[in-house]
């Protein structure tokens, strides 16, 4: 007995080639999401400070 094959039509052709970026896509929105919950969590008000007080110099052109 053959196997049978399956034909594939335009529908299923089109979400084979774009069923990889929906996970690639979550997955960098999840390390994005993570970077931004690490940086609120590792600043330092003393960062802060400093960049505050960087920016309060003045610049001259």
């Amino acid at each position: 007995m053959k196997p049978r094959r399956r034909s594939f039509t335009n529908l299923d052709h089109s979400a084979a080639l774009v069923s990889g970026f929906r996970y690639a896509f979550a997955t960098g929105a999840a390390l994005m999401l993570a970077a931004v919950v690490l940086l609120a969590v590792m600043i330092r008000e003393r960062h802060v400070a400093r960049i505050n007080a960087e920016e309060a110099a003045p610049v001259t052109v």
